[in-house]
């Protein structure tokens, strides 16, 4: 690859002559009808998660690009915003769902961990240990320690949406869900649902919810890419019933 000297201000919103950030960020929010953001694993095998999830709650994804009368593409029809980070780890997603209220508005947020992931096959401890030794660097203290693999799926899960939820940069009116995916079913469980702080708004979204599962709690899938509901109170997250 060539390096390039350029001048890219050309390209940036605020270097713009007249900028003015609050309007600018009104026709961000009317270039993309976001609703729902999903955290997953950049595992190839993973890459069918953002299709099941716009399933099962009635997205559009990937949606069409729109182009202006020039051609230059200006906005998309998507509702549905990828996420993709190791183990699809909700740490190092904060940032995006802050940037993503900011800019567009979220109502949903679902983190999906999938079965059969490499962050299950490492440990802590041990991943810890090999970069001291390989890389002769120390990231005992780099890193939660709770976020960096997967050593329990219902834990793992639990403790993201607890940590989505506790941040700052969420807004208290999102619902938050923890998804298992079978990545050779393509079957997405729910195991954890946190619902909106805001109880005026979460009955509504409780109530399209229930409607778009087609199916009581802890019904079993009835066809490929169905929603199965995780048995027991392990799917039960602040708000469930």
């Amino acid at each position: 690859m060539q390096k390039i000297m350029k001048n890219f201000d050309a390209y940036a919103f605020s270097k713009q002559p007249g900028y003015h950030e609050s309007t600018v960020r009104k026709e961000f929010a009317k270039a993309v009808p976001l609703r729902t953001v999903v955290i997953y694993c950049y595992d190839p095998r993973a890459v069918d998660i953002p299709a099941a999830v716009a399933r099962q709650f009635r997205e559009i994804y990937p949606g069409k690009i729109i182009n202006d009368a020039q051609g230059a593409k200006v906005a998309s029809t998507t509702t549905l915003f990828e996420i993709v980070v190791a183990g699809g780890r909700a740490v190092d997603a904060l940032r995006s769902i802050t940037v993503a209220q900011h800019l567009f508005g979220i109502k949903n947020i679902v983190v999906v961990h999938h079965t059969h992931c490499g962050a299950t096959s490492f440990t802590a401890d041990g991943i810890i240990a090999a970069c001291k030794h390989e890389h002769h660097s120390d990231i005992s203290d780099l890193y939660q320690r709770e976020s960096i693999c997967i050593s329990d799926y219902v834990s793992s899960l639990k403790h993201d949406v607890q940590l989505v939820r506790k941040s700052k940069g969420t807004p208290k009116h999102v619902n938050i869900y923890g998804c298992v995916y079978d990545i050779n079913t393509d079957e997405l469980s729910l195991v954890v649902e946190d619902k909106s702080l805001l109880p005026a708004l979460a009955g509504g979204s409780r109530m399209a919810l229930a409607l778009r599962y087609r199916g009581r709690r802890g019904a079993r899938p009835t066809r490929r890419g169905s929603l199965q509901m995780a048995p027991g109170p392990a799917h039960r997250g602040r708000g469930g019933r």
